[in-house]
């Protein structure tokens, strides 16, 4: 064969072929026990003739990391660290819990995941990006229990890592109800929602004219848990980023004479539930509007 490389073992090396034909160039990667081959095609023309170029390059992708941290129960967890909280803990108390991606494995960002194996609960305070955070409430019966987060990146690498967290019998958590308060937002026109009266009517709002929400949950003496915004014309809304203040909007649609209904609710970590409501009519623009 008289294809020849400057530096085979390389990163980057040079190659060339002196006399015309296709080539199949193999390159192999080893790194921590780990090995990935790919092949390329090279067709070399004769002098003088039309000639193509190929830039080829490689990501290595691997699976992303990351930290479970609860400071309330003193435990810090990572993908090689103990795995036992020194901290313990009994209902209606909760401990604080943070999931925080430092690497995404040369992939794009991708999805949390939080569980436990004992009927615990868990609430989610503010999700971004690269965290998530919020609150976990142990089982009234106690005892030992796994909590497990699972992150997964964009081409699908997925890491699990799970905390022991002792627990022992406690009492059911209480509290009041949660208390959204909203208002939807266009340029002249403003309507709110929430306690006492709800459904609220908001009259009638233009096709294709830009909805925004503006709300805020009062938790009271309970903890963040979950909170849905869901409007029966255009679906359910991404969830919010942070439980305590959020603004999402979105466009009317187009469906003229439709009446629609837009519901927030927000559930507390203590299972406590509340939801506030607002209808609106969608009406075609004016003529020439």
């Amino acid at each position: 064969m008289d294809a020849t490389f400057t530096a085979p073992s390389a990163p980057t090396t040079g190659w060339s072929k002196a006399a015309q034909g296709r080539c199949t160039i193999t390159v192999t990667a080893t790194s921590n026990g780990f090995t990935i081959t790919q092949n390329f095609g090279i067709v070399v023309f004769p002098a003088g003739a039309n000639f193509g170029v190929m830039d080829a390059s490689a990501t290595f992708i691997t699976a992303p990391l990351f930290v479970l941290a609860m400071s309330t129960l003193q435990c810090d967890v990572g993908v090689s660290s103990n795995g036992s909280c020194q901290g313990t803990i009994a209902s209606p108390n909760v401990s604080d819990y943070s999931v925080s991606v430092f690497s995404w494995g040369g992939s794009t960002p991708g999805t949390f995941d939080v569980s436990d194996n004992c009927g615990g609960r868990f609430g989610t305070s503010a999700n971004g990006i690269d965290s998530v955070s919020g609150f976990w409430l142990p089982p009234v019966g106690g005892g030992l229990c796994f909590l497990t987060a699972h992150v997964v990146n964009g081409d699908g690498q997925a890491t699990t890592v799970t905390a022991a967290v002792l627990t022992h019998p406690g009492t059911a958590a209480t509290a009041r109800p949660p208390r959204p308060s909203v208002m939807f937002q266009l340029a002249n026109f403003g309507c709110g929602f929430g306690f006492p009266a709800s459904p609220a009517d908001c009259g009638p709002l233009e096709i294709g004219s830009q909805l925004r929400m503006f709300g805020q949950v009062s938790w009271d003496d309970g903890h963040p848990g979950s909170l849905t915004i869901t409007d029966d014309c255009v679906g359910p809304q991404p969830d919010a980023g942070d439980a305590f203040f959020f603004t999402p909007s979105w466009l009317v649609p187009n469906m003229a004479g439709a009446t629609c209904t837009t519901t927030v609710r927000a559930t507390n970590l203590e299972g406590v539930s509340a939801e506030v409501a607002a209808r609106y009519e969608i009406v075609a623009p004016p003529p020439g509007g």
